[in-house]
C-alpha cells in the first residue's frame, strides 16, 4: 500500500510540471525523445519511458530536467520489477538512478531488493543512507 502511494506521488510528479521544462527549451531530439518519455510515463509503459529520456539525456546532456526525468522513470520501473520479485533487474535501475540523483527512496526500495536476494549486508548499508537521506529531508 505505501508503495502503492509513493508510486503514485512520484508518477503524479512525473506527469505534472517536472517535464514540461525539457520539453520547452533543448534541441528538437531531446524534445522529441521527452514528449516521448511522457507519454510512455502517463502510459506506465516504463521499458519505452526509460529508453525515451536515456535518448533525452544523450540529445540534450546539459538539461538535468531530463536526467532527473529518467532516474523517476528507473525508479518506476525498478517498483515493477520488485513487484514480480525481479530482484537483480530492479537493482540494476536502482543504482542508475541513485547515481543520478540519491533519494531515500531509491535506497529503501534497493534495501528491498536486496533483502529479497537475501543480501542483509548491502540491505543494511542502504536503509543506513535512507537515514542519511532523511536527515536532510525538511
Amino acid at each position: 500500500m505505501k508503495n502503492q502511494r509513493i508510486t503514485m506521488a512520484l508518477l503524479g510528479f512525473l506527469a505534472a510540471g517536472l517535464l514540461s521544462a525539457s520539453v520547452a527549451t533543448g534541441s528538437a531530439a531531446g524534445n522529441k525523445f521527452a514528449k516521448e518519455g511522457v507519454e510512455a510515463s502517463k502510459a506506465k509503459d516504463w521499458d519505452k519511458a526509460v529508453d525515451s529520456f536515456r535518448k533525452a539525456v544523450e540529445a540534450e546532456p546539459k538539461d538535468k530536467s531530463n536526467e532527473q526525468n529518467l532516474g523517476i522513470a528507473l525508479i518506476q520501473r525498478a517498483t515493477e520489477f520488485l513487484k514480480k520479485k525481479n530482484y537483480d533487474g530492479a537493482i540494476i535501475d536502482l543504482n542508475e538512478a541513485i547515481k543520478l540523483r540519491p533519494t531515500a527512496n531509491a535506497h529503501r526500495s534497493r534495501a528491498y531488493a536486496y533483502l529479497g536476494k537475501g543480501d542483509f549486508t548491502d540491505a543494511l548499508e542502504d536503509y543506513n543512507d535512507v537515514g542519511k537521506d532523511l536527515k536532510g529531508d525538511p
